[in-house]
């Protein structure tokens, strides 16, 4: 069986049974001096592939960055939404959630109370299912504030994180930005 390796999206497809070539395609392309290298860094020159040399790369690296950049930036954001979702702050000995849904709440309880249309106490929910009852205006500014903050410090290092990404200039220096941050 045929394998086929398009010339432009370096994508390796298997024989769709016809046997032939779409448009732009290698047929049966000798691959066995790009193993083990990332499809950026081979080159095709007529129907043979091969490793990029040093300048090669450099151009191909340089292009590249780009989209490396992107790819960081939305792993990036989407982790700092996971821990702001998956987030808890300790009340009282209750896990309160930082999530969305909960900052929404602690701000809609905070509009009713300055509108004189609630008063304390109040109850949220933990995130074992239970609740923790919101005592008094301190209590609600002591529990808003340690979300709060919770969640200014999860953006505030996946920004950090993010200005790294931006300030790399090669393959390795993007590839050292490691977010390790706990879910």
């Amino acid at each position: 069986m045929a394998t086929f390796l398009h010339r432009t999206t370096k994508i390796l497809r298997d024989d769709d049974g016809t046997g032939l070539p779409r448009e732009n395609e290698i047929r049966n392309p000798d691959m066995s001096a790009v193993v083990g290298l990332a499809s950026w860094q081979w080159v095709i020159d007529g129907d043979a592939v091969r490793p990029a040399n040093a300048i090669e790369l450099t151009s191909a690296e340089t292009a590249m960055m780009p989209t490396w950049r992107e790819q960081r930036i939305v792993a990036i954001n989407a982790r700092t939404a996971a821990i702001i979702e998956a987030g808890a702050v300790q009340v009282n000995g209750v896990s309160v959630s930082t999530a969305l849904t909960n900052q929404v709440s602690l701000s809609t309880l905070k509009q009713l109370a300055d509108m004189g249309l609630a008063s304390y106490p109040q109850q949220v929910s933990a995130t074992n299912g239970g609740i923790y009852t919101i005592t008094s205006g301190t209590d609600f500014r002591r529990v808003a504030g340690l979300v709060a903050k919770f969640v200014m410090d999860a953006k505030a290092a996946g920004r950090a994180l993010r200005q790294q990404v931006l300030a790399a200039t090669t393959k390795a220096q993007l590839d050292a930005v490691q977010d390790n941050r706990a879910l």
